[in-house]
């Protein structure tokens, strides 16, 4: 050890704690170190294989052994510093990061108007960050465990939520066959959570790869780390990691909600992706009867997968502390930008706007009301009402009884055609005695009850109610395929309505077809099943081309709609002007809010790099003659380089012209919670 610990003196780090032969000079690992923290993909053997090429030193296989084992020192050296320097800093309470690394979110003060929610946080999963399982029996060497970390949740607190949602009954591989035949197979998106009871929410959470059943997903075998899931904030720092252990992300989202309800935060906007399933998960989970009491409302990749678990996480957790610092540094820049877009927005935007209301004599509040009419329709898009469904059911129903009494009456002509071969006769006068009463009787209960039937029979088929259903029942597969077709296309509008450079290529019917969303399939198909739908009918539909349909770009261009039972072409909010007004009446809103939050925001971040100055200076003053002195002064030393360049930033936004805010810092309010969770919004 004499010899080790010499080597630190003299500025490298031993390759073995025993008879080092080797050793790694520490500005080489704070260089690897420093390359890792901005490019955390680069390599262990790339590094080594440069460092001997820098030296003119043909490189071997120990060297990049050498150079992982001494890193994992110089890391795990970086962490006992990193801890001592939390404590005297006081950045050691329990989920520290969560709590307090996005200021403008966390550092509320005195005086500032309330907000409709303390903290807007996303959640989402990704399966790139796997890791391999061992192969057969052998077992993984290394087999320390990194728990320092306060991004990562434990794997014991996010197991307790395992096998607590009920989850679905699971469908029939029938039935999944005949779903994929129905209107295009179903599309493979990204990660939900478990199911919601209403049929069209578990139709939608079922084409995502995380919904189905655990032993449905046939990677899991291979990968003991099948990926990670994370929460972060609007600003883009980073709450809480955990990892998805053979298993999707059903049990993770719903921590996270427990989390969020431990007097954390106040009033939390959760958007998921597949946020419509989840309300109902976290309802049936074991955070459902707390919710409610609460009020609350549910309105790096290829370089860690063959890693051990320790430098697995250790890898991921570095990589997690850099992009907060990059987010931290960066803020200022994001707050500046919005604030911004959002002034330009009500400078020129916001005049024209009035001008086209003033002309078309609307005002605001009919832009409101054709918003809730578009979504009041979409939530019907497809629907029947009970009456339909009613006439529907009966029709079917005497259709088969139709059938089956068909088959009957075959079958017992038969009956009656058949003579057994053991039967034996009997003289006319001994069945004349014995069946001559039973006989007539029945034949006359028979033909009074025939007689009833036909006439049943016959009069059906003219009845004006039955005409009318069944001229719904051919009409019901057309008009089913025609509004599958029409939602999809409404969901492929509003895709591209966010994808502005694409909107220049719309008309190039052969980019649109390379468009790498799975939604151009399922519009293929559907238009495939409306052709043969529309050609059942007497008389025939019109059919619709596969390459005509690539060139619509607004609803009104689908005349088709028309035949459709929910027709939008006499809405008000489906013309293209009013369209055109509600997309600039969001962005205003949207704008105004915009300012509000970045007027809050910024006050905070000035307010919290003051306060934390002068507990820079209380930490300096009190560590005057201590050992740590040097990487507090470090740390402080690089914060504060990067709050000079913050605070510049901060009054280049007090100087904009149109600037509504506070220029001057607050006072910090004391944290006062009362829980409300707000809708699982769908991003």
């Amino acid at each position: 050890m004499k010899a080790t610990s010499a080597l630190v003196s003299a500025g490298y780090l031993a390759a073995s704690p025993e008879s080092p032969s080797l050793a790694v000079s520490l500005r080489t690992l704070e260089l690897f170190y420093a390359m890792r923290l901005f490019k955390p993909n680069f390599s262990v053997e790339a590094f080594a294989k440069t460092t001997c090429h820098l030296y003119a030193i043909p490189y071997r296989r120990s060297y990049r052994t050498a150079l992982s084992d001494t890193f994992d020192v110089y890391l795990a050296i970086l962490w006992k510093v990193n801890t001592r320097l939390s404590a005297e800093l006081g950045h050691n309470t329990p989920d520290y990061c969560a709590l307090n690394s996005c200021l403008p979110c966390a550092y509320e003060l005195e005086g500032e108007p309330p907000l409709k929610f303390s903290r807007m946080v996303i959640v989402d999963g990704n399966n790139s960050l796997k890791r391999m399982d061992g192969v057969g029996k052998r077992e993984v060497a290394d087999t320390r465990v990194f728990g320092e970390s306060d991004y990562y949740l434990s794997e014991e607190f996010v197991n307790t939520f395992a096998n607590k949602v009920p989850a679905r009954r699971s469908q029939s591989k029938t039935a999944i066959e005949d779903s994929k035949e129905g209107f295009g197979a179903p599309e493979e998106h990204g990660d939900p959570t478990n199911g919601d009871p209403d049929p069209k929410i578990c139709e939608c959470a079922n084409n995502w790869k995380a919904a189905a059943a655990d032993g449905e997903k046939k990677m899991w075998e291979a990968f003991h780390e099948s990926g990670y899931f994370a929460m972060a904030c609007w600003h883009g720092f980073v709450l809480w990691v955990a990892d998805m252990i053979r298993s999707g992300e059903l049990k993770i989202p719903t921590c996270y909600g427990s989390k969020s309800t431990q007097g954390f935060w106040s009033c939390v906007d959760i958007g998921y992706d597949i946020g419509c399933s989840f309300s109902s998960t976290i309802r049936s989970s074991l955070l459902g009867s707390e919710f409610e009491q609460k009020g609350c409302r549910t309105c790096l990749a290829s370089i860690t997968r063959y890693m051990s678990p320790h430098r697995h996480r250790i890898f991921i957790d570095l990589f997690l502390q850099q992009w907060d610092c990059e987010k931290y540094q960066n803020l200022t820049t994001m707050l500046h930008n919005n604030y911004i877009q959002a002034l330009d927005i009500l400078e020129f935007k916001l005049p024209a706007f009035k001008a086209d209301l003033q002309a078309l004599n609307l005002t605001e509040g009919d832009i409101d009301t054709y918003l809730n009419d578009e979504q009041r329709h979409l939530s019907t898009l497809g629907s029947e009402t009970s009456e339909d469904l009613h006439a529907v059911a009966y029709i079917e129903l005497l259709r088969k009884y139709r059938e089956i009494n068909t088959s009957y009456e075959n079958a017992s002509t038969s009956f009656c055609l058949h003579t057994p071969s053991d039967y034996q006769f009997l003289s006319d006068a001994a069945l004349y005695n014995i069946n001559l009463s039973e006989s007539r009787k029945t034949e006359t209960r028979r033909r009074f009850l025939l007689e009833q039937r036909d006439k049943v029979l016959f009069e059906i088929p003219h009845d004006r109610e039955y005409k009318d259903a069944m001229e719904y029942l051919n009409t019901r597969k057309y008009r089913q395929a025609l509004e599958h077709l029409q939602k999809l296309v409404v969901q492929q509008l509003f895709e591209l309505h966010q994808d502005e450079p694409f909107q220049h290529r719309i008309q190039d019917a052969h980019t649109y077809s390379e468009h790498p969303s799975t939604r151009s399939q399922a519009i293929r198909n559907a238009v495939k099943s409306y052709n043969t739908a529309a050609s059942a009918l007497t008389p025939p539909r019109d059919t619709l081309d596969w390459a005509k349909v690539l060139h619509f770009a607004f609803l009104d261009q689908f005349n088709i709609l028309k035949d459709t039972r929910h027709s939008v072409f006499d809405q008000p909010w489906a013309k293209p002007v009013n369209r055109s007004l509600m997309k600039q009446h969001h962005r205003i809103q949207h704008a105004r809010e915009e300012i509000v939050h970045c007027n809050i925001g910024i006050r905070r971040l000035h307010t919290s790099i003051v306060d934390e100055g002068k507990h820079f200076n209380a930490v300096l003053e009190r560590l005057t003659d201590s050992p740590m002195l040097g990487p507090v002064s470090d740390y402080i030393h690089r914060r504060q380089a990067v709050n000079r360049l913050l605070l510049a930033r901060i009054h280049q936004t007090y100087d904009l012209p149109g600037f509504t805010g506070n220029p001057s810092p607050g006072n910090k309010r004391a944290r006062l919670i009362q829980m409300c969770l707000s809708p699982a919004h769908m991003l």
